[in-house]
């Protein structure tokens, strides 16, 4: 029974020790990492590339087309500024006591700029008439002044006289200068000159540095 017992003792601490070696051999270590395998995204194929190239393509094509047409823009902006110069017209009344400006029409380039009677007249010796920015060509300022005689007591017979003025005064303006242009209506002043010929239109003109 003894030797039973022994016997069966023995197998059982061999199988013991033989599980263990097989569980050292198997198990990973303490510490260790498991590798994974990781997998490789596919490569692009022939194709993909193509369309992938001519996308860029595309895309630089476009990028050319937006600076090209910005430049165009740049230069008809440019060329537009140019192609302007600024004008200013103004009507100055220099008649005098024995003449009344009655009615003033002024037109620029057959466009009425200005048209003032009556009360707008009285006691306004200046009276703008244009200011702003014109093509650089040649321009055509037209002036139609009515003006009446003015006097009291032995001069009343004065206000009997009645003038109609018309002139027209041609100029030319620079896109690097700014013209400026008096209308001027006036009294020559000169007693050796018939009364009806005495009112007068004087154009003066000058230019300056914008």
């Amino acid at each position: 029974m003894m030797s039973r017992s022994w016997l069966t003792r023995a197998l059982l601490a061999c199988a013991l020790v033989l599980s263990m070696v097989s569980w050292s051999t198997t198990a990973p270590a303490e510490g260790s990492k498991r590798s994974t395998a990781v997998q490789s995204p596919p490569l692009p194929d022939r194709a993909q590339l193509l369309d992938v190239q001519r996308r860029i393509n595309d895309l630089r094509h476009l990028i050319r087309g937006s600076h090209t047409r910005l430049a165009l823009i740049h230069d008809q902006v440019t060329d537009d500024l140019r192609a302007v110069a600024r004008l200013s017209v103004r009507l100055e009344d220099q008649l005098g006591a024995f003449f009344r400006l009655r009615k003033v029409v002024v037109l620029l380039d057959g466009v009425v700029q200005l048209r003032a009677e009556g009360r707008r007249l009285v006691d306004r010796s200046r009276l703008p008439v244009f200011d702003g920015m014109v093509s650089r060509a040649a321009h055509t300022v037209q002036v139609l002044a009515q003006i009446q005689g003015h006097g009291h007591g032995v001069f009343s017979y004065l206000k009997a006289y009645r003038f109609e003025l018309r002139a027209s005064h041609s100029l030319t303006v620079t896109a690097d200068k700014s013209t400026h242009l008096r209308l001027v209506v006036r009294d020559r002043e000169d007693p050796l000159l018939p009364f009806e010929e005495r009112p007068a239109l004087r154009f003066i003109q000058r230019t300056s540095s914008r």
